[in-house]
């Protein structure tokens, strides 16, 4: 038992601070006893107290217009790596990456299908994953694992993908007391609370057992290292914790929904101590009263599961999360968002933030809808006093006003005042940052770094029409400089300075940063745009043959949009069926055009599709959407040789070569989505390595020296 993990959380008013040396005297005595206590209160790992974590997403994210136009939710956060690194964040929770009812991932039906969800390709995602492994400092990804419950792929009970039989479903799952199409359930009792939206999944089965075992080894080769729980209430606590002992994470947290904090340990308990739980316990019983409603006094004591003693290391606190949001108590002004960060952020437990929160922007669910303001650089200073005053999960506090505000001190480093009226903590402290109602100091100053950001964002662009970029920096003192490059390259205080907007014609990756008046660095600003030609695009569809006819194809976003507007839901019929079973539809003089297949009463329907630049051919017959190779049914493709550039060998298994000098090379998949570039000066010959990359067909722009641009194709073997 390490000591690092038994130390004390200790929340004091000012009357018991003549307490805390008799503490610190009893500290090694406590540590005595723990010793032969058991194992419940062992930390997932030392390194945690110390982290930040975010949920990078809301419920409906998917459809936020700043992510759509950066082509889905992991290109929006591969673009914004760099920045979450920067501000201090170090655990980046994903949302569950396998095929689903209804794309967000929580009804699974494919658990090894990572290619079919809302928020963008296989590909996509291990680009993203890539980049938070590899970003400095560490970002540890989190996958949200739904293993609680799981949708039948054609029908209740049709397990696919893994294949799994009816003992893997609980005796007790309401498909036995129902009419349903497929096989009866005949697991055994259920071991938690039953899920009614799916199968409740027995995991005394050995065939769930051992597919959730590989599935977590399938997203740890994927590159995630740390799981949140989906439904922890859903099955007992003790497989929580044979999951977790067998995939060796770095950490993992439960959605414990309870707002009892004794329930919560107890869960924590029955892991074998090796699960952090949301700290609902807080929200409820003190976040919500204090911030919401001014009852501030919810504050004193021991609020939550982060202020009970060996448990403040697994407790995730948090503001709201992609269910709260829309329910009653949950925090929806500015005001109140901020005063909930100001305390999380400064207090004992690890803190979580939430993407809307960070962002901005509406979301809605459940018929309900909440609009946030951007919160981006006000929560960016309260991370940078956390990080810079290592305030941890660990953190003692002295509580000096509890009644008609709220007034601490934090490991005598930090001071934080929330509610109405005038406090500050004294002589020798410096005002970091304040917001409405709340305010916080430390001993010394801060420089916050600065944030950069580019408008308007990439994405995909008529050839012939220049855009003007512009690129703003934000600080909290004049002075900053922003330089930038245009070759991908990472840009530094020797690059080109910026001072009018950037014309850009040609493919081009921008990349920008801004220097503070002390030196201090932002994050990197990355966007990149594709031009493209406009002219016919046709695209081909093989439903499933449970589909009825018509056909119908939805579109939107055409670029540009006023050669082909939107079209209503659920949009145009489509030509066919051909000899062999597929639907064609053509668009005219666009470039680019985002897509879903639909029966004719727009149920049921496929993912988005979005950005498709050329004609592709799509088949589901299997029940799985897949782009198929399209030269057999009638569409003409790229010749792999174009202006006399030769891409070889063709089929690729891990490297192809160019026979001619090339300073840009772009790979796109067949949805026009660039999933890998090549930028610098590359002699004849020279390997570029793709063994990253998914089996399957894509397209190759490479730009020569003289600036040439030539589209080639190839097959990833």
């Amino acid at each position: 038992m390490k000591l690092i993990n038994l130390k004390i959380n200790v929340y004091l008013t000012s009357k018991q601070y003549q307490m805390k040396l008799f503490f610190k005297k009893l500290l090694l005595s406590v540590v005595f006893f723990c010793g032969s206590l058991s194992s419940n209160v062992n930390a997932q790992s030392s390194a945690n107290i110390n982290d930040i974590m975010m949920q990078a997403f809301g419920w409906d994210v998917h459809n936020q217009a700043s992510v759509v136009a950066e082509g889905g939710l992991y290109n929006y956060l591969n673009n914004r790596a760099g920045g979450y690194a920067k501000a201090g964040f170090n655990v980046l929770w994903l949302p569950p990456p396998s095929k689903s009812l209804g794309g967000t991932g929580y009804i699974p039906t494919e658990l090894f299908n990572f290619s079919v969800t809302s928020f963008g390709t296989e590909a996509q995602l291990k680009t993203l994953l890539t980049t938070l492994n590899t970003s400095s400092p560490k970002i540890h990804p989190m996958a949200d694992i739904v293993v609680n419950h799981r949708g039948g792929s054609t029908n209740w009970t049709d397990f696919t993908n893994p294949t799994w039989d009816c003992k893997s479903i609980t005796s007790t799952d309401e498909a036995n007391f129902v009419t349903i199409t497929g096989v009866k359930p005949c697991g055994t009792a259920d071991t938690g609370d039953d899920f009614n939206g799916a199968r409740d999944l027995d995991h005394n089965d050995l065939q769930v057992k051992n597919g959730v075992k590989e599935y977590l080894t399938r997203l740890k080769n994927l590159g995630f290292d740390s799981w949140r729980w989906d439904v922890a209430k859903g099955f007992s606590a003790s497989f929580f914790g044979d999951y977790i002992t067998a995939s060796g994470p770095y950490s993992t947290v439960g959605e414990y929904w309870d707002g009892n904090v004794n329930t919560l340990k107890s869960w924590i308990n029955g892991t074998g101590g090796k699960s952090a739980a949301f700290d609902f316990a807080m929200y409820y019983s003190a976040l919500q009263p204090a911030f919401n409603n001014g009852n501030f006094s919810a504050l004193s004591g021991n609020p939550g599961l982060a202020g009970q003693f060996g448990y403040a290391d697994k407790a995730v606190t948090f503001v709201d999360n992609h269910d709260t949001f829309v329910l009653s108590g949950s925090f929806v002004t500015t005001t109140n968002i901020m005063k909930a960060y100001a305390y999380i952020l400064t207090h004992p437990g690890i803190p979580c933030v939430f993407f809307p929160h960070y962002y901005g922007g509406t979301y809605t669910k459940d018929g309900r809808s909440v609009t946030y303001t951007s919160n981006e650089i006000d929560i960016n200073k309260l991370i940078a006093i956390r990080k810079a005053n290592t305030i941890n999960a660990y953190s003692s506090v002295l509580i000096s006003n509890s009644s008609t505000f709220y007034s601490a001190i934090i490991d005598n480093k930090v001071a934080v005042k929330i509610g109405p009226g005038s406090w500050n903590p004294g002589d020798g402290w410096i005002l970091n940052t304040s917001g409405t109602d709340y305010a916080v100091w430390s001993k010394s100053a801060i420089n916050f770094a600065p944030t950069v950001s580019i408008s308007p964002i990439g994405g995909s662009f008529i050839s012939g029409s220049p855009k003007l970029v512009t690129i703003t920096a934000s600080d909290d003192k004049p002075g900053s400089t922003i330089y930038y490059t245009t070759d991908g390259s990472t840009p530094t205080s020797t690059s080109t300075v910026y001072s009018t907007p950037v014309s850009l014609s040609s493919t081009t990756t921008l990349k920008a940063i801004a220097i503070d008046s002390e030196g201090l660095s932002s994050a990197v600003a990355s966007q990149i745009y594709t031009f493209l030609n406009d002219g016919n695009i046709t695209v081909k569809f093989k439903p499933p043959t449970t589909w009825l006819v018509p056909i119908k194809i939805y579109h939107w976003n055409a670029l540009p949009l006023a050669n082909l507007p939107n079209t209503t839901w659920p949009g145009n019929t489509m030509t066919g069926p051909d000899s062999s079973g597929y639907y064609s539809y053509t668009f005219n003089n666009i470039a680019s055009i985002n897509i879903i297949f639909t029966r004719g009463t727009g149920s049921p329907q496929t993912a988005d599709i979005v950005g498709v630049t050329q004609n592709t051919c799509y088949n589901m017959s299997s029940g799985t959407l897949v782009v198929e190779e399209c030269s057999n049914l009638g569409l003409d493709q790229i010749d792999s040789t174009s202006n006399q550039l030769k891409l070889y060998p063709n089929p690729v298994s891990s490297m192809f070569k160019i026979n001619e000098e090339v300073t840009e090379l772009y790979i796109y998949d067949l949805s026009g989505k660039i999933v890998k570039q090549f930028e610098g000066s590359f002699n004849k010959d020279t390997n570029f390595d793709i063994r990253n990359l998914e089996k399957g067909m894509y397209l190759v722009k490479a730009i020569s020296v003289d600036r040439l641009e030539s589209t080639l194709k190839f097959i990833k073997e």
